[in-house]
């Protein structure tokens, strides 16, 4: 890929405690700036940091009434992009100027906007966990030294698991497609004996055998879970580039709460934190892995079957929004 290509998708932005009523808060998805302020009624607003007046920077203006005023020539827009007032020109109702607003979403104490501003598909969620009450982690990024999109293929890359993540798998994956923008995989595996921490905690806990079921929206945002017995660890992985051949993985883990008492609340957030930290290890683990890795799929061996099926999906998701192929 010559250039980097930002995926219209859904991104994870921060959580919900970093966004203040009247506040302005700047957010940039690949050399594209937001600007985010929650109203007096709690909502969230996504507009475009730029003013169609003459571009002026409106992270730097300030909220009025709900309104974002630009620090320029003080032009409001309400909520729908619409200006509303021109101090230079009082007597008038505003202007046909819009102001780009996006779409942008709370949930369990996450925020995610939509670069789009009609997104392809709604935000993605666990089918498992979509009626429970949940409490998120700390959401935390991993940089790296490659393409987002081959962060994303590594779950399809099969033959790697058991050379990296001491996986040794049980049977094949299923594979499954899910319209023209999801992509899901199921591993099979038990953990090959090693010495590290978090797989002999597992091990002896809960378990050597298990599962991974990777689903990807949008080619850049992943649900990820996986089972160990009675264990679980539910990640949001979001993907952006971060300039040619690197990216940022954005990640947060959830937990369920929705049949805890005050202490079993507790107790999870707690477990949580560790499955955070052992999470954040793994992931800088793998950032050096793949370090410098450049996938082309004309260089692949017949063994990477699934792994080229995953990056033809990614070009089809690319093509659908109009951006040029791998």
């Amino acid at each position: 890929m010559l250039t980097p290509v930002t995926p219209r998708s859904w991104y994870l932005i921060g959580r919900s405690k970093d966004f203040k009523v009247g506040k302005i808060k700047k957010i940039t998805i690949y050399q594209t700036d937001f600007v985010i302020t929650r109203k007096t009624t709690g909502t969230l607003v996504a507009w475009a940091n730029r003013c169609p007046h003459m571009g002026a920077d409106l992270s730097r203006g300030h909220v009025h009434q709900d309104q974002l005023v630009c620090p320029f020539h003080a032009w409001r827009f309400n909520d729908k992009g619409e200006c509303t007032h021109i101090p230079a020109d009082p007597e008038s109702l505003g202007c046909s100027r819009k102001l780009k607003t996006y779409p942008i979403i709370e949930k369990f104490g996450l925020v995610f906007i939509n670069n789009s501003r009609k997104p392809n598909f709604d935000l993605p969620f666990f089918d498992d966990l979509r009626e429970k009450m949940l409490i998120a982690g700390r959401p935390f990024q991993i940089q790296q030294d490659a393409a987002w999109y081959v962060v994303s293929a590594n779950a399809f890359d099969v033959a790697h698991f058991v050379h990296v993540h001491n996986r040794i798998p049980l049977r094949d994956p299923e594979v499954e497609d899910l319209g023209d923008y999801g992509k899901r995989i199921k591993h099979f595996y038990k953990i090959k004996p090693s010495n590290v921490i978090a797989d002999k905690i597992i091990g002896f806990f809960f378990g050597k055998e298990g599962t991974l079921e990777y689903t990807v929206f949008g080619s850049n945002y992943i649900l990820a879970k996986s089972t160990f017995g009675r264990f679980s660890n539910h990640m949001v992985i979001v993907l952006q580039p971060s300039g040619e051949n690197k990216s940022i993985s954005t990640i947060a883990l959830v937990k369920d709460i929705s049949d805890a008492n005050l202490f079993q609340i507790a107790f999870r957030k707690l477990v949580l934190k560790f499955q955070t930290f052992f999470t954040k290890k793994f992931f800088k683990a793998e950032a050096d892995e793949i370090l410098g890795v450049r996938v082309n799929k004309n260089s692949l061996h017949k063994s990477d079957g699934i792994l080229k099926e995953y990056l033809e999906y990614v070009e089809k998701v690319l093509g659908l929004q109009g951006a040029p192929g791998l």
